[in-house]
């Protein structure tokens, strides 16, 4: 199997799966994170974890043609970013968490990740 489309695949599923638990769980899921964005040390282990992944995308596909397989780029460094600044810089990344975790963001957030996976899954399945 092409490397695109399984990362394709994993990418979609995870969006889908984490955009739907935004709209069926919402409460629980802004409570999750205020919890977990309070916990200091869980949060800079988060960090490392996303950093170490978000750099597997990246050197394992950093394709920029345009096309879906761009969306698994983009994944990637967002995913490399946001770790890093989890672990450099803790205190900014909690304070912008803080923003996205109001109700009509997060009904946002929901419904643009579940159209981003929609559109992923509609190209690699």
């Amino acid at each position: 199997m092409d490397l695109s489309i399984f990362l394709g695949q994993v990418v979609s599923a995870y969006l889908i799966v984490m955009g739907l638990a935004l709209f069926i769980n919402k409460g629980e899921m802004i409570k999750a994170a205020h919890e977990f964005v309070g916990a200091t040390a869980s949060f800079v282990f988060y960090g490392a974890i996303a950093l170490i992944l978000g750099l597997l995308l990246i050197f394992s596909h950093n394709i920029w043609d345009g096309t879906w397989r761009t969306i698994v780029t983009v994944m990637g460094w967002a995913i490399a970013l946001k770790g890093a600044t989890a672990v450099l810089f803790p205190r900014v990344l909690k304070k912008t968490v803080g923003v996205f975790l109001k109700g009509s963001v997060v009904n946002f957030v929901g419904l643009l990740v579940i159209a981003l996976g929609i559109y992923l899954a509609s190209q690699v399945f």
